[in-house]
């Protein structure tokens, strides 16, 4: 399944810029058609279900929305799927690999000794897992 479109509930045009704040670029809400989102709040407008919204936003349509979300719930699967495939729990301070659920590439992971997780796969069907908590929790470990 190729990535469709990150269509959400925002305006078509809304997007967030992370910007480089080593190179003195901050970022924040951007517009695609040039409304200005330097103000307080002025990016309220292009939030899901605006009480005011901007006379230039344009919605996703239905279909665009139904493939994003079928792509996300699809990665999302793959994913549970590749943590079951791995022994659980992940001991503090290890790493393994076996071969993925779902490509039959690499899975590789790591678990740092203050418990974050990395989970990856390097095979055609790519994907990351950056998790920094302790996960998965081990019998009477908080997660």
């Amino acid at each position: 399944m190729s990535k469709p479109i990150r269509a959400t509930n925002h305006c078509r045009h809304y997007s967030y810029q992370r910007g480089n704040i080593y190179a003195g670029e901050f970022g924040g809400p951007a517009c695609a058609v040039g409304e200005d989102m330097s103000q307080p709040g002025s990016f309220g407008r292009c939030m899901p279900g605006p009480t005011n919204p901007c006379v230039k936003r344009e919605e996703y349509t239905d279909a665009e929305r139904d493939a994003w979300k079928a792509y996300r719930d699809a990665g999302l699967a793959k994913m549970v799927e590749a943590v079951a495939a791995i022994p659980a729990p992940i001991p503090c301070g290890s790493t393994g690999g076996c071969k993925c659920p779902h490509c039959t590439g690499d899975l590789q992971w790591s678990r740092a000794s203050n418990g974050h997780v990395w989970l990856h796969c390097v095979g055609p069907v790519h994907f990351n897992v950056d998790r920094k908590t302790s996960w998965p929790a081990s019998t009477g470990e908080a997660a």
